[in-house]
């Protein structure tokens, strides 16, 4: 930049020479037989040449995220760059998140809501439960009960949300439950959560704390998400304001109407055969 003291090119391949034995020993740590670890150093600005080699990548790349010296401090921004390429599922781990100590994850909570992008996450789930041995924890976040009101609220307006509120509470659990029985067959351990909130958004992120979950995997669209933009509003505000790990995944549904497991395939998870009566 303008200013700045030119880089001493000596300097600058011994420098880089370090990182690239840093990298090489941080991936021979994590290979095995059947996984060679590649490692890319990159150049210029940070979010630029990140964003540039996503985009250069012929096949869907994760990204871990996490701030550290390098990257810059608001993690939100960085997601932000990351989201704007449109092209990566992403693995953001917030900074000292050290709760695992190599122990995996546990509890992986999955937010459903009804719709075939939300619901397209299921199959990568399952797998990663049953790899992991973890339960997973399906939460299924009510509508908010929306009554018109001007001024004082009145016994009437009370009484309807209360029955509004009831109504979608059990056509949630009703849901769930009807997920939950087409992954019988899976092998993993299922359970399931119910919650009536007006902001599924912060509900999300309390439900992850009460429950102790390790992982939040996330669709990056869902019923109300919109296709002309990178990721929804609540998986946005999840990726972002998570203090666990998330991994929202994106998706390239067909129609509105293709069902989440049309075209997917994991063993012990039942294909649906129509609603129930």
């Amino acid at each position: 930049s303008i200013g700045a003291l030119p880089v001493d090119p000596v300097e600058w391949d011994i420098h880089r020479r370090d990182i690239e034995n840093l990298l090489r020993a941080c991936a021979k740590d994590y290979e095995i037989p059947d996984r060679t670890i590649r490692t890319h150093i990159l150049e210029g600005s940070c979010l630029e040449q990140i964003r540039a080699f996503m985009l250069a990548q012929p096949k869907e790349t994760v990204v871990v995220l996490g701030e550290g010296q390098s990257l810059p401090q608001e993690a939100g921004k960085f997601a932000q760059a990351v989201l704007a390429s449109g092209k990566p599922s992403i693995l953001r781990v917030p900074t000292g998140d050290a709760r695992h100590n190599g122990g995996g994850y546990a509890r992986i909570l999955v937010p459903i809501d009804g719709s075939a992008r939300a619901e397209s996450v299921l199959p990568r789930a399952v797998r990663l439960a049953s790899a992991e041995n973890s339960e997973l924890i399906l939460c299924y976040v009510t509508p908010p009960p929306g009554v018109a009101e001007i001024g004082v609220s009145d016994d009437e307006a009370m009484a309807l949300r209360k029955q509004v509120t009831n109504r979608n509470k059990r056509i949630g659990k009703s849901y769930l439950d009807s997920v939950t029985d087409r992954l019988s067959g899976a092998g993993v351990v299922v359970s399931t959560r119910t919650v009536v909130g007006e902001d599924a958004r912060r509900s999300l992120l309390q439900v992850a704390k009460e429950q102790n979950a390790d992982l939040i995997i996330i669709a990056s669209h869902g019923q109300s998400g919109h296709s002309d933009v990178p990721a929804g509003d609540v998986a946005s505000f999840v990726l972002k304001r998570s203090s666990i790990p998330v991994l929202m995944l994106r998706q390239s549904m067909k129609s509105a109407e293709q069902h989440a497991f049309g075209g997917t395939a994991s063993e012990g998870v039942r294909q649906p055969t129509g609603p129930k009566p």
